[in-house]
């Protein structure tokens, strides 16, 4: 199995739990379920409605990734964003992608994750709850090992998910780093059209669109040429949102192609 930078080391099992905790429930502040099926709040049955839907934002027990995003989307779909926290944003991050269900009691849970961390994805599930006003709390499980997570939605001020996304907030030159350990830059034109150059000489190019629900998220697909690049010759799909940091703003991009098993992430801050 190629590992990539976030499970590099003997922290293989750590950063499982990490990424499992910050896929689980909402994009800041959500806690794992244990490894295997079963938790005492049994399976969610519907996607997340209006209120429950946005990033969220908190932290995992794990010492490798402590820090996550939750992006809850309207259709039950939620990316993780985990790493470690620094003035200027997240870095050293991977990604979780899955379904979330809500039942009528406030339990989540997600039988689908797929950590990216590593190559091929690893599989996942959660289980945890939802307070009805803004914060998630659980665990995370992978045939491995769990970890716990808490997250809470994030204020308005840093991101409003229920904003129209402005491809304007996108457009120019972004330095990134992708969570193959590369660095690059990506380039989105006034139109939402992108380019972009990993340091490996990989390139790239695709198209991020605002979500048709109105909501600040975009979606995104990116096609990857070169022989150097981690998906060659493939084209991926998934998001990319941005939101405030110190001095200046955050961008994330998640994708993976479609059957699951890779993806790419890119971090770029201006």
């Amino acid at each position: 199995m190629q590992y990539k930078f976030v499970r590099s080391s003997e922290a293989l099992g750590l950063a499982r739990t990490a990424l499992l905790a910050s896929t689980m429930v909402s994009a800041l502040s959500l806690t794992a379920c244990g490894g295997g099926g079963g938790g005492s709040n049994g399976p969610a049955t519907t996607s997340a409605n209006a209120a429950q839907q946005g990033l969220y934002a908190g932290s995992t027990s794990s010492t490798v990734a402590s820090s996550f995003r939750l992006l809850v989307l309207d259709g039950g779909s939620v990316w993780a964003i985990y790493g470690a926290d620094a003035n200027s944003g997240l870095i050293d991050a991977s990604f979780i992608n899955g379904t979330l269900g809500f039942s009528a009691n406030n339990a989540v849970s997600s039988d689908d994750l797929r950590d990216f961390g590593s190559g091929p994805s690893e599989g996942g599930n959660l289980r945890g709850t939802f307070d009805g006003a803004s914060l998630i709390s659980g665990t995370v499980g992978y045939s491995d090992g769990s970890d716990t997570f808490a997250v809470s939605q994030t204020n308005s001020s840093i991101y409003d998910y229920n904003t129209p996304a402005q491809v304007s907030d996108l457009a120019g030159v972004w330095s990134v780093k992708l969570d193959t350990g590369e660095t690059g830059s990506l380039n989105f034109s006034n139109t939402g059209v992108l380019g972009g150059t990993a340091s490996s000489g990989c390139t790239f190019t695709g198209q991020a669109t605002p979500r048709p629900s109105g909501k600040n998220v975009f979606n995104v697909t990116v096609t990857f040429t070169g022989a150097a690049c981690y998906l060659p010759g493939r084209t991926a799909s998934g998001i990319a949102i941005t939101y405030a940091v110190t001095g200046g703003r955050q961008l994330v991009v998640a994708v993976n192609e479609s059957s699951r098993q890779l993806g790419v992430t890119a971090f770029g801050t201006r």
